[in-house]
């Protein structure tokens, strides 16, 4: 009996390295062509399932390095079959939501992974996420850290509905490919980080053309457009009066205000200059007029 016991036990061990070191050739091959994370995660949710993972829910929290994006938060569940996106801002940390909960748990307590057996649980649960996971029929809840260097840290999280929860062979599968993971995700991550700063110092439309490969110098393209600048009236005076804090949160709002006006009519902030803005709209030779209503009524 314990024999037959062993032999059941080394079998399924190295069923779950097969499993394994097929899913890391997956993300190191397939998964790394990935041009989104949300590429990445529906094609990994399904690599999973078809693998017999009985996931129900994923979530990657990634860190970025951007002015007002602390985390991105993705979302993905068998029942909705789309990836959801949510952009946390800076200070978000400061929210119930967020204090408490396992996602804490790993970016502030520093720890590596930790599971909630949900249906095993009686009376009020440890956080709100996981009351909302019992709640929705959800049975067993893993988490764990993504370690992309010392000072970056994001989160992966999935549930299941499952009766009994994950098995021992499930949660083997997901921690032993948890690295490729990271490393497949850092390199999303980079790239983003890579197009926020040329989006930031160069722009949007020069600095996706640099990311394609035209870095040479000299290159030019010549480009029919209407040029727009404005700046704000009275700010001397302004300047004077406000607190240098008060004076930076009204520059702050005001290009906000700004900048999305600007590119919701197809346009692109070049610079701003003090409390000015000068912008470009491409246009095709037949709109230039059309375009110079538009800019003087609408923006």
């Amino acid at each position: 009996m314990e024999s037959g016991t062993a032999g059941g036990m080394a079998a399924e061990m190295a069923n779950t390295d097969e499993r394994r070191a097929a899913l890391i050739e997956w993300l190191l091959t397939e998964g790394r062509r990935a041009s989104t994370v949300t590429e990445l995660m529906e094609g990994l949710a399904a690599r999973l399932i078809a693998d017999g993972l009985p996931l129900w829910r994923m979530f990657f929290g990634l860190p970025v390095l951007h002015p007002l994006v602390r985390f991105l938060n993705v979302y993905w569940r068998a029942d909705e079959g789309e990836v959801r996106i949510v952009r946390r801002a800076h200070g978000s940390e400061r929210d119930q939501r967020y204090i408490g909960s396992p996602v804490a748990a790993i970016l502030d307590q520093d720890a590596d992974a930790l599971r909630f057996r949900i249906e095993r649980m009686e009376g009020d649960l440890p956080h709100q996420v996981l009351e909302e996971l019992r709640a929705d029929g959800g049975t067993d809840y893993v988490i764990m850290a993504l370690r992309f260097d010392a000072a970056r840290v994001g989160v992966t999280s999935m549930a299941t509905r499952r009766a009994g929860g994950f098995s021992a062979a499930d949660l083997a599968l997901v921690d032993g490919v948890r690295h490729a993971l990271t490393a497949v995700l850092e390199r999303l991550i980079l790239m983003k980080l890579a197009a926020t700063v040329v989006e930031t110092y160069v722009g949007a439309r020069a600095g996706a053309r640099v990311l394609s490969g035209e870095i040479r110098r000299g290159s030019l393209e010549t480009v029919r457009a209407v040029l727009w600048y404005c700046d704000l009236r009275g700010f001397t005076a302004l300047s004077d009066r406000l607190a240098p804090a008060d004076l930076i949160a009204l520059l702050n709002g005001y290009f906000e205000i700004i900048g999305g006006a600007v590119e919701a009519h197809g346009g692109e902030v070049l610079k701003f200059i003090g409390d000015a803005a000068l912008a470009v709209f491409p246009v095709a030779p037949e709109e230039g007029e059309a375009a110079a209503d538009v800019c003087a009524a609408d923006v």
